[in-house]
């Protein structure tokens, strides 16, 4: 669900940063187009100024000023005296100004002059020894008639440059966008495959440890934990093999020495011993039988209770007290406080596979806590839908580190008292296995040195 969800969000992030140059490349020739169309009327107004001061100086002589004047093919230019009267002009005639207008101008000397056309026209005053004689009104022209537009005079190449740096501008930030992105992915995920490639030649601490907050660095993080998993699993199974070499060497050595004492004659020694290696041989076919149903719990993971649980009803009491009574036989000198609801606690699910998690948890109590202290086993039922055990002990407690990893197989907490008390870390594993192969689950609760409570729960049978 996680790598489906990163992967909607980078498909995502790739589609909309090719929405957003998709945007900014329509926007870029929209503003291009305007700038085409409007840029000789928007830009134009000093220029217009500048142009009716030239054709100003021959504003006294009016038939010399409409020869000039009919050689503008870009620009209508007309000249008016203050009161209204036409002076010369381009054809058709600019209108001449209202009153407000003629007074705004008289007071600025230059103004803007609103105009049904895509921009205004432009204003400006013509004086003679210092008085305001008349004024000029300027207008681009619009295209000709045949849709073209009116050919610009030279000293205006300004919209078409203006175009071309916009198609340069958009294009150059859009290949610097891209190239960005593109790299913003391709480095990551080339650091991901050189580090997915030294991890399968082997270099089993090779890790991407990429500080990114977006889907890649979902990957990585994801990519580092499955590196931690399988690196601590196989650091498992080598404790494991060194494990069992261990739990093997003691019972085949003690078989060996029996079987030279037995080979002398002495046949007290040989019984002696023969009933030595019968606890070293309990002990190895617990070890062997722990391995396989194990192994045989890992291969039907997909479904984990076809074929290694019996469905029956079983008494919740009746299966206490009867792994109460077998802990008791093997730790005679221990105490072990019962506390059991009154109610008839109706299960389902394979009682022997319950009493082997009771028993595992029971001796794991006895190891890890002092001779002269008491052991609880408790059993309630919670809402009427579930049976609780709880196994507390008020032994050395548990480091918080190891706690998430108790139910790892083949981990062991405290190694160097766990190899004193024997044992090869299944026992939880196979506990954990047991009670969700039941529907079930089961927590550990401890601190260092004030004991370790164990609770599992085993759905009730419904009514």
């Amino acid at each position: 669900m996680v790598a489906r969800r990163s992967a909607r969000r980078l498909l995502w992030r790739v589609y909309l940063v090719g929405i957003a140059q998709i945007a900014v490349a329509g926007v870029a020739i929209l503003l291009a187009q305007q700038l085409l169309m409007h840029a000789p009327w928007q830009f134009d107004r000093q220029r217009h100024h500048s142009l009716i001061d030239s054709f100003a100086v021959f504003y006294d002589s009016p038939q010399q000023l409409e020869e000039a004047l009919g050689k503008l093919e870009v620009v209508s230019l007309s000249f008016y005296r203050v009161d209204g009267t036409p002076v010369a002009t381009t054809r058709p005639p600019l209108p001449p100004l209202q009153a407000p207008e003629l007074e705004r101008l008289l007071r600025e000397q230059s103004i803007a002059v609103p105009h049904e056309g895509p921009a205004p026209m432009t204003a400006a005053v013509v004086r003679r020894h210092d008085q305001v004689v008349g004024y000029g009104i300027a207008l681009r022209r619009p295209p000709r008639a045949d849709g073209r537009p009116a050919r610009m005079h030279p000293s205006d190449p300004l919209p078409r440059n203006v175009l071309m740096f916009v198609i340069a501008a958009t294009l150059l930030g859009a290949a610097l966008i891209s190239f960005l992105f593109a790299r913003s992915l391709a480095r990551p995920l080339a650091h991901l495959a050189s580090t997915a490639r030294a991890f399968g030649g082997g270099d089993l601490g090779a890790r991407a440890r990429l500080a990114r907050n977006d889907e890649l660095g979902e990957v990585a993080q994801t990519f580092d934990e499955m590196a931690d998993q399988v690196d601590g699993l196989l650091r498992a199974q080598r404790e494991l093999l060194a494990n069992v070499s261990h739990e093997l060497r003691t019972p085949l050595a003690r078989i060996r020495v029996a079987l030279d004492i037995a080979a002398e004659g002495d046949l007290e020694a040989a019984r002696q011993s023969l009933r030595e290696i019968t606890k070293d041989w309990d002990d190895l076919d617990r070890l062997v039988e722990d391995v396989l149903m194990l192994v045989r719990f890992d291969l039907t993971s997909a479904t984990p209770s076809v074929g290694l649980l019996r469905s029956e009803k079983i008494d919740a009491h009746a299966l206490v007290d009867r792994a109460a009574a077998t802990f008791r036989s093997m730790h005679a000198q221990r105490v072990l406080n019962l506390h059991i609801d009154d109610d008839a606690i109706p299960l389902q699910g394979d009682g022997a596979l319950i009493r082997r998690v009771l028993h595992n948890l029971l001796n794991n109590a006895a190891k890890y806590s002092e001779p002269d202290t008491a052991i609880d086993l408790e059993v309630r039922v919670r809402a009427g839908k579930e049976v609780e055990f709880s196994v507390v002990d008020r032994g050395i407690g548990i480091d918080a580190p190891d706690i998430p990893r108790l139910f790892e197989p083949f981990f062991r907490g405290d190694r160097s008292r766990a190899r004193r008390s024997g044992g090869v870390g299944l026992g939880l594993a196979l506990a954990r296995r047991i009670v969700e192969a039941h529907g079930g689950t089961i927590l550990v609760h401890s601190r260092v040195g004030d004991g370790t409570t164990v609770l599992f729960s085993i759905p009730t049978i419904p009514t």
